[in-house]
């Protein structure tokens, strides 16, 4: 066979002797950690390359006994993905869970471990033990960060549930370690009248979000342990707060019809009011605290099969409720618009900007609801791909100043960090840049990423596996998303932070769930408790580092 129809059969998979090209196969078994038992019915998946690239898959499920076998794998790299109802696996590090075929041979005695998921479960009550039903419920596990120009990696952080007609409520599937259980009161429940007020109309009281055990503040909340296999009880019982008015006018649009005008509070909490003739609004039941004001407006008009296109621009001067009403206030929302902007390399080399991604994260004004970068709360675009040719556009962000985080999907790329961020000239990378009207944007990148690596040790200097090793910059790139990094060692305790800007930072190794590296808390819980690297341009560290528990 020559030529055209050996090139056909190479094509095809068929070699000269019209036999199929060499696989290979995958033999393992999934055990419970701890244990060792074998886990019947995990499902086993084999991806080639990055998640999400569409390259090939081969799936599986384990027997009885937790045994897998994949026959007919063509040669290649592949990440392992374990999937089964009431467990986990948790990655250790990125080659502890890939595997390479090699054509004619199989690939066996790969063990692979999962753990037992947990529940908490419990009720939710008013003053006098009533049920509540309808109320959400959140268990929220701390301690995530994204480093931008980094893979993304996928981590379920936040699970939720809602009471039935008993206040009774139940979220499974956590993952072992500490949460916060926060409780959204149902609109439908309502205080009821106090007896002793004999019918007159005294103030106006609502039900408000609660943390276990009972407060109103997130930072007094109380940590839940979920253990492996088990089952946490948190009961709740719902706090009451007096409600306000808070109304006004929307001034300022232009031509634009306004529809809505939408009340933010610091948790992220929304209150809705329609707007009527002369932009007039009211708000009949505001609890204390600081609010971002949104007034959403009409973008066009509709075509007759489709509604008109909605635009949401924000208010820059925040709304305080605090012991009275909110009357008079004059709402003025900031002209937003579409963030455009194109990637280049410091030295102009080829890139593939399709494994490059974008989003928009809102900074608030100081004093403000929800100040901090990319808060709960605050808006945030939906990450976009930036096109072959290194541009990108973000279309109909509200006004206000935004942080530009970026990532990477491939491997390739990991050692590149943002050198830059420049708008009109300026540079933007570490202040933001402000939307009134649009923004465009130009970024520049370098290979020249630094890195830290080490290995964790504990008390005993014995290696210390799956704790979480993070880098807080300097104080003057704490608002950028970029510039923290976080990876979790792998079973040698074996970590690497790749593709750093340059600068100063504290890189610190911690044991168990704890807050965002982007919080003021956490600098101020474990700062002192890190090494302090300063790195140049391409620098590589190695850093050994002491684990520290997590703190409360």
């Amino acid at each position: 066979m020559t030529g055209y129809a050996a090139l056909f059969a190479m094509m095809m998979g068929v070699s000269a002797a019209g036999q199929s090209a060499p696989t290979g196969s995958v033999t393992g078994k999934v055990v419970q950690d701890p244990g060792g038992q074998g886990i019947r019915k995990v499902v086993v998946e084999l991806v080639e390359g990055e998640a999400g690239e569409g390259g090939k898959e081969y799936k599986t499920a384990t027997d009885a006994s937790g045994v897998f076998r994949l026959e007919g794998v063509e040669p290649g790299k592949y990440f392992v993905e374990l999937t089964r109802a009431g467990y986990f696996a948790p990655k250790k590090g990125a080659n502890e869970w890939t595997v390479t075929v090699e054509a004619g041979k199989e690939v066996n005695g790969a063990v692979y471990k999962m753990q037992a998921t947990g529940v908490i479960t419990g009720r939710v009550v008013d003053a006098e033990g009533d049920p509540l039903p309808g109320s959400g419920v959140r268990a929220i596990r701390k301690g995530k960060s994204s480093a931008a120009m980094q893979p993304v990696v996928g981590d379920s952080v936040r699970n939720a549930g809602v009471t039935n007609d008993l206040g009774e409520y139940r979220i499974a599937e956590l993952e072992p370690g500490q949460y916060e259980v926060e409780v959204e009161p149902a609109m439908s429940n309502v205080p009821a009248p106090n007896p002793a007020d004999k019918g007159r109309q005294r103030e106006k009281v609502l039900f408000t979000k609660t943390y276990f055990p009972g407060t109103s503040d997130q930072g007094q909340a109380g940590m839940v342990e979920v253990f492996s296999g088990g089952t946490a009880t948190a009961n709740v019982t719902l706090l009451t707060n007096r409600a306000y008015r808070v109304s006004g006018t929307v001034s300022g649009a232009g031509s634009a019809q306004v529809e809505q005008v939408v009340l933010v509070s610091r948790g992220g909490a929304e209150l809705q009011e329609n707007v009527g003739e002369g932009g007039k609004f009211e708000f009949a039941n505001v609890q204390p605290g600081l609010y971002e004001a949104r007034v959403v407006l009409l973008a066009g008009v509709g075509d007759g099969t489709r509604p008109p296109a909605m635009k949401v621009e924000i208010v820059k001067a925040p709304i305080v409720v605090e012991g009275a009403d909110v009357t008079g206030l004059d709402l003025v929302p900031e002209t937003g618009g579409t963030v455009k902007g194109k990637f280049r390399t410091e030295d102009d080399a080829q890139v593939d900007w399709t494994q490059v991604g974008v989003r928009l994260e809102a900074v608030a004004e100081p004093g403000t609801a929800g100040s901090g970068a990319g808060v709960e709360g605050m808006p945030q675009a939906d990450g976009v791909e930036v096109q072959p040719d290194g541009t990108f556009e973000i279309a109909d962000m509200p006004g206000g100043t935004y942080q530009l985080a970026v990532w990477v999907k491939s491997e390739v790329y990991r050692d590149y960090y943002v050198k830059s961020v420049l708008e009109s000239g300026r540079e933007v990378a570490d202040t933001g840049f402000a939307v009134t009207g649009g923004a465009a944007l130009e970024v520049i990148v370098s290979a020249k990423g630094a890195t830290i690596e080490g290995t964790v040790l504990d008390g005993d200097g014995k290696p210390v596996t799956d704790a979480e090793v993070t880098a807080v910059p300097a104080s003057g790139q704490r608002m950028r998303p970029d510039a923290y990094q976080v990876e979790k060692t792998n079973g040698q305790g074996q970590y690497t932070l790749r593709g750093m800007s340059p600068g100063q930072y504290v890189v610190v190794a911690i044991e168990g769930a704890h807050e965002d590296a982007r919080s003021g808390a956490f600098a101020t819980k474990y700062a002192a408790m890190g090494e302090a690297v300063e790195l140049g341009e391409g620098e590589k560290r190695t850093v050994g580092l002491k684990v520290v528990e997590a703190k409360e």
